[in-house]
């Protein structure tokens, strides 16, 4: 059994993005509060062509692109910023067909405007991402030309923003549920981001030898139909059901694995008993 239509969603990515300015994802000569690149790593070598020390004049020049931060740390919704730099290439020579592009994860290439500058991203799930820029072009001179590329790669690890991590939560509302002369009625799942979380519900027996308990068992899936949550069995309320048609109040808090938080989207709740 699924609840999709009556999830309560009390966390948007839009509310994630409010906890820094806004910044556009893409690429720009200046930093994200207009500061300059500064002196770029060919300027500082201060050569060109064989004076670089290449063996011809239409070498690729030294590999690897320069990045910054490296690695690199953020939080979910908040646009982080990349300073790179390949200007190296070609020894300050020629270049011709230019591509300059960075890869966020497994996605498409975005297009970079120069071998060096800025580029931001805003990451919309926790945990751990990676970026590949990459420089390709031709190297020319009247005696050669030579196809080169350079590329550099940065490790990325996005957590929940601080400001977020104690807010943010989602919560589902299960229907009335039956198992054998047990009902349970009003039930409320609540996780929140920083790995708390809240189970509260109304049961009651229609007839008992002792004292029923309610064990209840949660399984969370992404929108990809996958689970990537279970919850331990609650079993409730304390000291049980010993009254017949009495109901009880039954409340409790626990802690769970947030690193699937932005994922979760169906609950599965048909796995208890009574």
């Amino acid at each position: 059994m699924r609840i999709v239509s009556t999830r309560k969603i009390s966390f948007l990515l839009i509310l994630a993005a409010q906890a820094a300015p806004a910044a556009a994802d893409g690429w720009s000569r200046t930093g994200p509060l207009g500061e300059p690149f500064g002196p770029t790593r060919q300027g500082q070598r201060n050569c060109q062509g064989r004076n670089c020390g290449a063996r011809t004049p239409y070498d690729c020049g030294p590999g690897g692109v320069d990045i910054s931060p490296s690695p690199a740390s953020g939080g979910v919704g908040i646009p982080l910023t990349f300073k790179y730099d390949a200007t190296q290439i070609c020894n300050g020579q020629t270049i011709a067909n230019p591509d300059f592009s960075v890869r966020w994860d497994d996605g498409p290439p975005m297009p970079l405007g120069d071998a060096y500058g800025f580029a931001t991203k805003t990451f919309t799930t926790q945990g751990e991402h990676h970026a590949i820029f990459e420089v390709r072009c031709t190297c020319v001179d009247v005696t050669g030309q030579s196809k080169c590329i350079l590329t550099g790669t940065v490790r990325i690890t996005i957590g929940v923003p601080p400001k977020l991590r104690d807010k943010a939560h989602v919560s589902w509302s299960l229907p009335r549920l039956k198992r054998g002369d047990c009902i349970m009625e009003g039930a409320t799942l609540s996780l929140m981001a920083n790995g708390k979380a809240t189970f509260s519900a109304r049961v009651m027996t229609g007839h008992t030898h002792g004292r029923d308990l309610w064990h209840q068992f949660f399984s969370v899936g992404d929108g990809n139909g996958m689970v990537v949550l279970r919850i331990s069995e609650l079993i409730g309320p304390d000291g049980g059901m010993s009254k017949v048609n009495q109901p009880y109040t039954w409340e409790t808090t626990f802690s769970y694995d947030p690193s699937s938080f932005y994922r979760l989207v169906f609950l599965d709740f048909n796995n208890c008993r009574c």
